[in-house]
């Protein structure tokens, strides 16, 4: 009888540990789940950005290849370039 009433112990805490570690294995696949939806955001916020940059340079190269190159032409395209996340801080203000 006494065994009995240890492998009833025994169970109960195996099962109360069980129940726990899933609760905590559910959790952790969660916070997993939210950083790939970020990196699969932030990838697409870098491709749209490098797709951007390479049409930028598709049109430098045009115009060089249309006019020559002009050094007037030649900076004015960089600071479009860089200038394209400075502008939107700047109008916050």
């Amino acid at each position: 009888m006494e065994s009995l009433i240890h492998a009833d112990i025994f169970f109960l805490i195996s099962t109360i540990a069980l129940v726990i570690i899933a609760v905590v294995l559910i959790v952790a696949l969660i916070y997993v789940v939210r950083i790939l939806n970020d990196l699969k955001s932030i990838s697409r916020k870098v491709k749209d950005e490098g797709e951007e940059i390479i049409s930028d340079i598709h049109d430098f190269r045009e115009h060089v290849k249309a006019e020559g190159f002009n050094k007037l032409y030649f900076f004015g395209f960089f600071r479009k370039l860089f200038g394209r996340g400075k502008s939107s801080h700047r109008s916050g203000k």
